[in-house]
């Protein structure tokens, strides 16, 4: 598409879709999106704008940023590779109970999440080229800030219940994120985590063992256990399948 991929459909339901390679922005403006890949823009952000829920997506490899000044909240999404930040909220992005939730913001270009008021809760932002957290003035809870370039925080609030400063172990620096058995972040949460949400980053139960783990995926044992939409045919579900670039 020599524009954008689809516009001004902040009404709409958007579900296992695939918006790929568009000029200025694969959505903008958008309602809710479910189980789908925005990826490949060639100058624009993946989603621009708009107020509805991003549900178990992939926002990688776009030009710009994954996500620009969004209102809705992010769950259960992988935000990677990006030429821009993981997260630009644009200083009016929100500031709800929930807006960033078991999501994994890895390897984009700029900053992991940038100038945003989203509270983010268990997810894992890792090996960005800037900040792990920059200007970001909501809350950050159970959350691995780890091994990104410029470091942890920039002008954020601090996190709690988090780890930026020990090697959380993941099973595969730079492609897998699941906690490997030995990691330190696996039971070490905050006992009065509560049930929401009930799943992890997979669609694996939240809390396993005597408390929460801190990052996107819970410890379930060795292998990690993962369902959903395999949009590459490659036989690992996209919620596994990290290594996207």
């Amino acid at each position: 598409n020599n524009d954008v991929g689809l516009d001004s459909c902040v009404n709409s339901n958007i579900q296992r879709c695939v918006i790929q390679g568009n000029k200025n922005a694969g959505l903008k403006d958008s309602g809710y999106i479910q189980d789908s890949r925005i990826e490949g823009t060639l100058s624009g952000h993946g989603v621009h704008g708009g107020n509805g829920d991003i549900v178990r997506c992939i926002i990688a490899g776009n030009a710009g940023s994954g996500i620009y000044a969004h209102t809705g909240v992010i769950w259960q999404s992988v935000i990677v590779g990006n030429s821009g930040y993981g997260i630009n909220g644009d200083g009016r992005d929100g500031d709800g109970v929930f807006g960033v939730v078991n999501c994994v913001i890895a390897r984009n270009a700029n900053s992991g999440i940038y100038n945003s008021r989203k509270a983010v809760l268990s997810c894992t932002v890792t090996e960005n080229h800037g900040f792990g957290f920059q200007t970001h003035s909501g809350t950050i809870s159970h959350v691995i800030i780890w091994g990104n370039l410029l470091g942890a925080l920039s002008g954020s609030t601090t996190p709690v219940f988090s780890g930026a400063l020990v090697n959380p172990h993941f099973v595969q620096p730079g492609s897998d994120y699941h906690l490997s058995p030995n990691s330190p972040y696996i039971d070490i949460g905050n006992p009065a985590y509560g049930s929401n949400p009930r799943m992890d980053l997979d669609g694996n139960p939240r809390i396993v063992g005597a408390r929460v783990d801190i990052g996107a995926y819970e410890f379930q044992g060795d292998p990690p256990q993962c369902d959903g939409p395999d949009f590459d045919d490659d036989g690992i579900p996209d919620m596994c399948d990290v290594d996207l670039d």
